[in-house]
């Protein structure tokens, strides 16, 4: 199975969940959180020095 990035930006499966987080956000604003600041910080160190280009293809197989 190969992988690879969508031509177009319609995606019934993405849009179907994005639908459903903006329905939750709506009847449950509560439920937002703030990012702690010791993660927030422990994911910067993480990710320093790293470039993810979403254009880029992927190689070899993908396990889904």
């Amino acid at each position: 199975m190969t992988l690879s990035r969508a031509d177009n930006g319609d995606d019934p499966a993405i849009d179907a969940f994005l639908g459903f987080l903006a329905t939750d956000i709506k009847q449950h604003p509560e439920k937002i959180k703030a990012l702690a600041p010791d993660l927030a910080k422990r994911i910067t160190v993480l990710t320093d020095g790293i470039s993810v280009n979403l254009d880029d293809e992927i190689d070899g197989d993908v396990a889904l």
